[in-house]
């Protein structure tokens, strides 16, 4: 379970790729709900991709901002592969847990849960989790300081504008279960009280 402080959490190549996630999960990182993580190596899987769909010149120049806006976000891998012995991650994926444990963080955010088994993860007090499961748990701590961030960053697709009901489509494919506990509050006919 997350506890709300100075938390690390390192996002996974697949969930800074998603430009929507990516956006309000650094949004909420600015609010300093919570520490994001990532290593060069999860910077280059995120560019090789990205390239595919907005060129290289683009892909680059994002990877760029992000590591400009969070430059205490890039942690150096130094932990070697034969270090994780009898660790049952996929070799593709052992940069992202080495990630993790060097810069100690308690969560890797990821849409991939499945290629980080819990028993491997636990061994290091980390928890894979997704986009919709840490966003949950982000409210249950600081539900205002979330929707804020959601009302906010919504303001902020103005070029071009994008309909509140597209936007909530959105992210209602990606992060279902944040968006349905969410919306009665964003239209305002729900106030909650603590």
């Amino acid at each position: 379970m997350i506890r709300l402080g100075n938390f690390s959490v390192v996002l996974d190549a697949c969930v800074l790729y998603d430009s929507i996630i990516r956006d309000f999960l650094l949004c909420i990182a600015e609010k300093e709900l919570y520490r994001p993580v990532w290593s060069l190596e999860i910077c280059k899987e995120v560019e090789r991709n990205l390239s595919k769909k907005i060129g290289t010149q683009k892909a680059e120049k994002l990877v760029k901002v992000i590591n400009q806006a969070f430059p205490e976000a890039i942690t150096l891998n130094e932990i070697s592969c034969l270090e994780l012995k009898g660790i049952n991650i996929n070799t593709k994926d052992i940069h992202v847990l080495t990630t993790a444990i060097c810069s100690e963080a308690q969560v890797i955010l990821t849409y991939n849960v499945k290629d980080f088994p819990s028993e491997d993860l636990s061994k290091f007090s980390i928890e894979a989790l997704t986009p919709d499961v840490f966003l949950i748990n982000l409210l249950d701590l600081s539900f205002f300081k979330v929707l804020n961030t959601f009302k906010e960053l919504e303001q902020h697709y103005k070029n071009p504008p994008i309909p509140r009901e597209t936007l909530f489509k959105w992210y209602q494919a990606r992060v279902p279960s944040f968006m349905n506990t969410v919306i009665p509050y964003l239209d305002g006919s729900i106030t909650k009280i603590y």
